[in-house]
């Protein structure tokens, strides 16, 4: 969960890569369902804050 660019590690880049989800980018490069952090079904600004949470070592 969280590796949303697909590049192994969580990262700013994975934040940036949700917010051009939400913001309705192409999506084919990223991983959906690691993008859905809080596992609604939807993805969202929500799902950034959990991975800023991950980077900043609040939450697992």
């Amino acid at each position: 969960m969280g590796d949303v660019n697909n590049e192994g590690t969580i990262s700013v880049a994975d934040v940036m890569a949700l917010v051009n989800i939400v913001l309705g980018e192409n999506t084919a490069n990223y991983n959906m369902k690691a993008a859905d952090m809080n596992k609604d079904e939807s993805i969202s600004i929500a799902d950034a804050m959990a991975i800023v949470n991950i980077i900043l070592g609040q939450t697992e």
